[in-house]
């Protein structure tokens, strides 16, 4: 079978290294696997993790010039050549700028998957249109996703509920109980876009922990986007006013996760949004003690107290409680 990844650009992420994990899977297996990527923006270091029979496609379509009927075509084109019979897109608008090629190549089954309640929820009618008539399934990462899908009409016999997973060999058991830096290190993993990831919710909570724990430290892991370079800044900035710039660290993107999770004590995932949390299972994974919002996703993973501790999203006060 010949399967195809398109996503629109490549940078660390959870979705890319989810990519990474199920294309170097899917070869192992015998499978003929290939990743296009659509725009001129990825992390040529980050691809580099495929396995070498991961055939990487480039269109190299500048960063918000619109689908292009250009760059359209020549996916096309690149289907038709390389006879893909699956295809699986990231979001609806890779499944819109795919549609010429479905036309072009009807017996193709084009697969989305969905990995948040927010965007999905905010599409305009015109591109759930879409969705609906070009994919063969939806892919939903939890049931509050599901839901979400539903709300927008995606009939339910399309859709499945796959939670995401990770290759646990890359994140081994490696915490043992009660076994702490000093002194303690707090991290998270995720790029930074508070207004949706809540770093600073963490921020408030560490400072609300001065007191009784004025030594605490708290690392994250990940980068803005362009567009949330000024929500970066007001992280910053929030920062200073609380006077913790020596116990904070932005350490930007990183490429290996399970060395960052080895150097932390306690993980937190303080989400306000979160369709499901593929750093979270990450973290758990390697044994870390782990905290996260009580909504959408981590709420599905973290079912009781042995498997983690949720806290009332958005309250930093219960996060340092």
């Amino acid at each position: 079978m010949n399967i195809m990844f398109l996503i629109f650009s490549y940078h660390t992420g959870g979705i890319e290294r989810l990519l990474i994990d199920m294309t170097n899977t899917l070869v192992k297996k015998g499978e003929s696997v290939s990743v296009c990527i659509i725009n001129d923006t990825y992390d040529k270091e980050l691809l580099s993790f495929y396995h070498s029979e991961v055939d990487i496609l480039y269109l190299n379509r500048p960063v918000n010039t619109g689908s292009r009927l250009n760059y359209m075509m020549e996916f096309a084109s690149l289907v038709n050549i390389k006879n893909i019979d699956v295809l699986h897109c990231q979001d609806v608008n890779c499944v819109i700028f795919a549609s010429i090629a479905k036309f072009s190549r009807p017996s193709m089954k084009i697969f989305d998957t969905v990995h948040d309640t927010f965007a999905f929820g905010e599409y305009s009618a015109f591109k759930i249109f879409f969705e609906k008539r070009l994919c063969h399934c939806v892919i939903s990462i939890s049931e509050s996703v599901k839901k979400t899908i539903l709300k927008r009409g995606v009939p339910e016999k399309k859709i499945r509920v796959v939670y995401n997973a990770i290759d646990t060999k890359r994140f081994p058991l490696h915490h043992k109980a009660g076994a702490f830096h000093n002194p303690p290190v707090l991290g998270m993993v995720a790029r930074i876009a508070p207004k949706l990831k809540g770093q600073d919710i963490l921020i408030e909570a560490l400072a609300l922990l001065s007191d009784e724990f004025p030594t605490l430290e708290c690392r994250f892991a990940g980068a803005p986007a362009k567009d949330d370079e000024a929500d970066y800044q007001s992280l910053l900035q929030l920062v200073d006013h609380y006077g913790l710039s020596k116990r904070v660290a932005f350490l930007g993107d990183i490429k290996n996760v399970s060395d960052f999770l080895r150097d932390i004590d306690i993980f937190i995932l303080p989400s306000r949004k979160e369709g499901f949390g593929i750093s979270l299972i990450e973290a758990m994974s390697t044994g870390l003690p782990c905290i996260a919002s009580d909504n959408e996703g981590p709420a599905e993973i973290i079912t009781d107290q042995t498997l983690g501790l949720l806290f009332s999203c958005e309250s930093a006060q219960a996060l340092a409680d």
